[in-house]
């Protein structure tokens, strides 16, 4: 298998340790994307020997219960709710406003094993529609969820998972315009994954959790640091690399990383060569690919 590229694929101004290589995208793939960057999705995430991290944020009562029994329970906790779990912290750190937002205080990190990550991408479709018989308009997906019980795992059942590429948020930058909010800088020519789970799929993922970690006092110093560059003192912006450069340590190494799934399931989510790539290499610049 090739050598993976690292700098190529995620952050220009951060180079990260790759390890293991065992999830490094094959020779023919990486040959495509050193042509085209966007010949497929890239699923980039932290992760080691036991498994991969993702990202939930959740109201306190439900993120102390999950830290401190290392599981998600309690009386406010629905196991088969539909849910998303994201491997990319910035993309987290957009969707929880840095661990402020109500019902969304408590930022989890949450390991799964490479097997569980397969199994839930293998019963996931693409919410983008590529003219594929099992891809679900973006506006349908709730709906489509809802109607999946239990028993999807075990048979014939339609699918109980979503996977949306969504334009990945830069965890060291923020917006800067003064008419924007206080968020991650959105990058627009990468693009993350997000991972929806309903009913049985849901279920499964919790029973699969490998660690739970609370990091909300990190998501809240990013939070920090991101003002620094948005100050209107030039003091503060001054301090912004300083307090970046502190800061980058306590950040997830997040690289590329290939899932332990059938090339068929690569190719229907968008990660190998196929329509659903095609049409996604569109999205990634910006536009859609013609129909």
């Amino acid at each position: 298998k090739a050598t993976v590229s690292v700098l190529n694929w995620f952050h220009p101004r951060r180079a990260m340790a790759v390890a293991p290589r065992c999830h490094d995208l094959p020779a023919d793939v990486q040959a495509l994307l050193d042509v085209d960057p966007h010949a497929v999705q890239i699923l980039r995430a932290d992760y080691d020997a036991e498994g991969v991290w993702f990202y939930q944020a959740y109201r306190s009562e439900i993120a102390e219960h999950a830290v401190a029994h290392q599981q998600f329970g309690g009386p406010l906790f629905n196991p088969t709710r539909m849910t998303w779990i994201k491997p990319s912290f910035g993309w987290m750190l957009y969707r929880c406003g840095y661990g402020a937002k109500p019902g969304q205080d408590r930022v989890l990190r949450v390991k799964l094993a490479h097997a569980a990550v397969a199994e839930i991408l293998s019963h996931a479709s693409l919410s983008h529609g590529v003219g594929e018989e099992d891809a679900v308009p973006l506006e349908g997906k709730q709906r489509a969820a809802q109607a999946v019980d239990h028993e999807a795992l075990s048979g014939g059942a339609p699918k109980s998972g979503r996977v949306q590429w969504d334009p990945e948020r830069d965890v060291e930058m923020p917006e800067i315009s003064a008419k924007a909010k206080l968020e991650p800088r959105k990058m627009l020519r990468t693009r993350a994954i997000q991972i929806g789970l309903a009913g049985g799929l849901s279920a499964y993922y919790v029973a699969q959790a490998l660690r739970i970690e609370d990091v909300t006092g990190l998501a809240r110093a990013v939070g920090d640091v991101h003002r620094l560059a948005r100050s209107r003192r030039k003091a503060d912006r001054s301090a912004y690399p300083t307090a970046l450069a502190a800061l980058r340590p306590r950040l997830p190494n997040e690289r590329p990383y290939l899932p332990e799934c059938s090339v068929d399931t690569l190719r229907r989510l968008g990660m190998f060569p196929g329509p659903a790539a095609t049409y996604l290499a569109g999205v990634g610049r910006g536009h859609l690919a013609p129909a």
